[in-house]
């Protein structure tokens, strides 16, 4: 099995982002072009795996959760200037989901009474705030408040760190993907594909170290397709 192990975690993210970029191209701008959209199916799963892998080999979870919560607000604000709407998008999600690993983590391994019952109210607090985010009130209808893909890009990335194996992890993945199909469109059924993806990672992160390209390559690509969106359409 090892020796269709061919893809590291540089490899993965580039076929995620490949696959983003023609999720994002379709959306903004050919709507009617449902193929764009089939080929983005496989990015949010891949992605989701890669947050669980980064909470588990980061040296800091406090930076890894500010790095992802501050690409997500730069991505909040070019979704707003384009769509004028607060719809949140997965990475969002992700920093939340990285929060919820590293209070859980906490609540698993603090022995301090103190500390315990503070990381629980966190705890709490965070539940809290995912609950107002999943069902907002009423008043909210107008500014579009939501999550992009509902619930699960908080919880895959949690479900898969705390599955040690990643033939487990893939196995898990197969019931909170089938449950994503059925609360959003059809085409929601291909991102199985990302799992015979994900079966040929080998673990490491590569020899090419592209983290800050891939936190660039997000807001930026959405600046790009935006400005072409004003130029031509």
């Amino acid at each position: 099995m090892k020796k269709y192990e061919i893809l590291n975690a540089t490899a993965l993210k580039m076929i995620a982002l490949v696959s983003m970029v023609i999720d994002h191209i379709g959306v903004m701008l050919f709507p009617g072009v449902l193929w764009l959209r089939c080929l983005g199916r496989i990015s949010l799963p891949i992605f989701a795996y890669m947050i669980a892998e980064g909470c588990r080999h980061t040296r800091s979870m406090t930076k890894y959760f500010l790095r992802i919560c501050i690409l997500g607000i730069l991505c909040q604000a070019v979704y707003f200037v384009v769509y004028q709407t607060l719809y949140l998008s997965t990475l969002i999600s992700f920093s939340l989901s990285i929060l919820a690993i590293s209070l859980l983590n906490r609540l698993l391994h603090e022995r301090n009474k103190g500390k315990l019952a503070l990381f629980g109210i966190l705890t709490l607090a965070l539940l809290c705030l995912m609950i107002f985010l999943l069902y907002p009130p009423h008043f909210m209808d107008r500014y579009g408040l939501c999550l992009d893909y509902g619930i699960y890009p908080f919880l895959i990335p949690i479900v898969l760190y705390f599955i040690p194996k990643k033939q487990w992890q893939i196995l898990a993945m197969i019931p909170l993907l089938y449950l994503l199909s059925l609360d959003f469109e059809w085409e929601q059924l291909l991102a199985f594909l990302a799992l015979p993806i994900l079966m040929l990672y080998n673990g490491q992160r590569g020899k090419h170290n592209l983290k800050y390209f891939f936190y660039i390559a997000y807001p930026l690509h959405l600046v790009l397709i935006f400005l072409v969106y004003m130029l031509f359409f």
